[in-house]
């Protein structure tokens, strides 16, 4: 029973995180390409290219960080509550602490392939103008 929950959970779970990675990496792209005309001003008003990386990757940093705090809260306490229905059969007290980390871990690594692929697309996206 509890192997049948928690492969069902650890599929949702990437499945959610892929989704919304989708979701983050088209919203910023299509943006990239509807407001390509403020980078593009920022370039003739003289702004380097290094510093317009920099303000997207601080843009995309702000947009995946804030999208992230909620699904962690929202882990953490289905880990929880979980812990709590089936402690008498779990291993030790504090295994959902060893279940959550794990789980933040693949979030964060899905996260992150998202991010950068998500930064490249916005880099190649601007330096078409």
């Amino acid at each position: 029973m509890s192997a049948i929950v928690t492969a069902i959970c650890i599929y949702m779970s990437f499945i959610f995180s892929a989704i919304v990675g989708t979701i983050l990496a088209i919203q910023t792209l299509s943006d990239s390409t509807k407001y390509n005309y403020r980078y593009t001003v920022l370039k003739r008003l003289g702004v380097k290219d290094e510093k317009l990386y920099k303000t997207i990757r601080k843009q995309l940093y702000v947009l995946f960080g804030v999208s992230a705090i909620y699904p962690i809260i929202i882990s953490f306490a289905i880990v929880y509550l979980l812990n709590r229905v089936y402690k008498s059969i779990l291993p030790s007290p504090t295994f959902y602490l060893s279940c959550f980390g794990i789980s933040i871990l693949i979030f964060i690594i899905i996260y992150v392939i998202y991010f950068i692929a998500t930064y490249f697309g916005f880099k190649r996206n601007i330096d078409k103008s």
